[in-house]
């Protein structure tokens, strides 16, 4: 068995730089996660008996030599990882807009590295928080829910959107975005209980800092883009840029028009169909007036006939 540092991963295969210098590959298990830097115990591969190392080979380095390049490429390894693993760097932005306004910074562990208030509303919640620092970022946001609740911010009903800037990106860090998500999806979950509706959205760097630069969230900068860019539809001055909003207005007053269309046909119907029954029954009122006439003078010119004949057989 063999000790080194992972300086290679291939869909196959894992390079490791060993302590004697060595770049030797050895079979990547399914089970096992492999990051860059990582140190790893590891079974060289071998083909044979013969065991594969490139880039370099003992036999032709001295050993001094050697050991002078394994430790800068050791270095190397830390320098480029160093940063990223140091639990006092930020990693993520993430706010929280209710009516209180407040952005957390947290490192690569999720935990909060400092709360920041970016209204009123925010100061007063955060005055309240304790033992905050380098907690568990579900921790910290379930006690500024609770602190809205008690003040009344936070209702039955009420909206929420946290917004994530994450800083570092790359192969590394998924995990750590994984697992963020996954966070916020139990803060969502639990506050569905109580009927509060939370929006959970990404965002970049450059979009963080144009809210920094107007003292609000990132999560309230993106809502006012989203307004600005209706108030342009509005005015026609970008019809492309129509929000989700508009285009739901739009669809909710052609379904309003279409229902009152419907409505009105269906009343022209029934108000169509309503003359046409007072007509049916106009038109055999007057059959049956006629049909009584003319049976009254039928009647009556039998009655005549007869009382003619009558008298007609009296004077004889």
């Amino acid at each position: 068995m063999k000790k080194g540092v992972i300086m290679e991963i291939s869909s196959k295969f894992v390079t490791v730089l060993t302590d004697e210098g060595e770049f030797l590959r050895t079979n990547k298990l399914l089970e096992q996660q492999y990051d860059i830097g990582q140190e790893i115990i590891f079974l060289p591969f071998r083909e044979g008996k013969r065991s594969y190392s490139f880039l370099l080979n003992i036999s032709r380095i001295d050993k001094w030599k050697l050991a002078l390049v394994s430790t800068i490429a050791t270095l190397l390894v830390i320098i480029s990882v160093l940063p990223f693993y140091t639990p006092n760097k930020v990693f993520a932005y993430m706010s929280i807009d209710i009516n209180p306004s407040i952005e957390l910074s947290i490192n690569n562990k999720l935990e909060v590295l400092s709360v920041t208030a970016l209204n009123t509303e925010g100061e007063r919640i955060i005055e309240n928080l304790s033992d905050w620092e380098k907690q568990d970022i579900t921790f910290v946001t379930n006690s500024i829910i609770d602190e809205s609740k008690k003040y009344g911010y936070l209702i039955e009903g009420s909206n929420l959107l946290i917004t994530t800037v994450q800083i570092h990106q790359g192969s590394t860090t998924k995990d750590i975005e994984k697992k963020l998500e996954e966070k916020i999806v139990i803060i969502s979950e639990t506050l569905e209980k109580d009927i509060i509706h939370v929006t959970s959205v990404k965002s970049d760097e450059n979009t963080r800092k144009k809210a920094e630069e107007q003292g609000i969230s990132t999560g309230k900068y993106l809502i006012e883009e989203v307004e600005n860019r209706d108030k342009e539809h509005k005015e026609g001055e970008d019809a492309k840029t129509s929000s989700n909003h508009l285009k739901n207005e739009s669809i909710i007053k052609l379904e309003n028009q279409r229902e009152k269309k419907e409505a009105k046909d269906k009343k022209d119907k029934r108000d169509h169909e309503n003359k046409k029954v007072i007509k049916d029954k106009r038109d055999n009122e007057n059959i049956k007036d006629k049909k009584d006439k003319r049976d009254h003078e039928n009647q009556k010119d039998k009655k005549d006939k007869r009382d003619h004949e009558n008298i007609k057989d009296i004077k004889r």
